[in-house]
């Protein structure tokens, strides 16, 4: 027995035995598969359980785990838990957040319908898994807002970019001498050149509801600790891809670095492209960098 699964079998023990704490622990282990055979649905149990054992913030780990395959159950799981908190409680602001990210995703009726359903349960002292839903609605979410008209742009030249590499939808222009890696499941790209350069380009596909200009500021925010935007980002067509790019400055760990962020999207797809380089070599290379953030494209087989 390995001393991963010796911990998994320790912390499972003790959520059999009614420890909350652990129920919470056992069910982030099947989760991600710590230990255990990775199960959502056993994952969901226990976190459910642990909610009846008076875990606080356990019913925002059911309503976020929900969410995606049942958007209404999991915001409702969401305000109820946070109805529930006692006054103070460190769940609330969890729950809270959790709210506000959530909550615009879903169309006016499914609102309604959580409010409706949250009632039922409110009445019946129960959780949404003891008071089944009446509600119907097949789509949920409330829908993706229209592209807006944008300034187009010309893409930038570079003869030198002459390596094509693609992957997922998307494919980029590379040095000849870019070392290329890719990672996460193939989406993740990684290259590095010259010594000094790297570039990363994640692709990933927009949840319904979010625009390129929502995954762009939270895409900033999460990473406020590292990076600060130099200055506003400029939003435009490129190809036919709506674009939006960004500079940022280094904070802690990334100080002395400079970045340029390149988000582009094309119907729910969306690529995200940062090109890292020291302060001293950024200004002198940033001709060379917006190229091969110009670069990236569809797939033409996928477009």
């Amino acid at each position: 027995m390995t001393s991963e699964k010796a911990r998994a079998a320790w912390w499972l023990q003790h959520a059999e035995a009614g420890d909350g704490v652990a129920m919470v622990e056992v069910a982030e282990r099947f989760e991600r598969g710590a230990g255990v055979a990775r199960s959502q649905e056993t994952a969901l149990h226990w976190y459910r359980k642990a909610t009846r054992a008076g875990v606080t913030l356990a019913p925002a780990l059911v309503g976020e785990t929900v969410f995606e395959a049942d958007p209404i159950a999991g915001i409702v799981w969401l305000m109820l838990g946070f109805e529930r908190a006692p006054s103070g409680d460190d769940a609330n602001a969890v729950m809270a957040a959790s709210l506000t990210a959530y909550e615009p995703r879903l169309s006016d009726e499914a609102i309604q319908a959580a409010q409706v359903w949250a009632d039922a349960c409110r009445e019946r002292d129960g959780w949404p898994d003891d008071v089944p839903a009446t509600h119907g609605l097949r789509d949920p979410f409330r829908p993706r807002p229209p592209t807006p008209a944008l300034p187009t742009r010309e893409p930038r030249t570079a003869e030198h970019l002459i390596k094509r590499v693609a992957f997922g939808p998307w494919s980029t222009a590379l040095p000849p001498a870019a070392q290329v890696e890719t990672i996460h499941a193939g989406q993740h790209l990684r290259a590095t050149w010259g010594g000094a350069y790297t570039q990363h380009l994640v692709w990933a596909t927009l949840a319904p509801g979010v625009d390129i200009e929502t995954y762009v500021k939270r895409s900033a925010s999460s990473t406020a600790r590292l990076w600060k935007p130099d200055a506003k980002a400029d939003r435009f067509l490129l190809r036919g891809l709506d674009t939006t790019s960004c500079v940022f400055s280094g904070l802690g760990p990334s100080a002395g670095q400079r970045a340029l962020k390149r988000f582009v999207t094309r119907d729910d797809q969306v690529a995200v492209l940062t090109a890292v380089a020291a302060v001293a070599a950024f200004e002198a290379k940033r001709e060379s960098l917006e190229a091969i953030a110009d670069g990236v494209s569809m797939v033409i087989a996928q477009a």
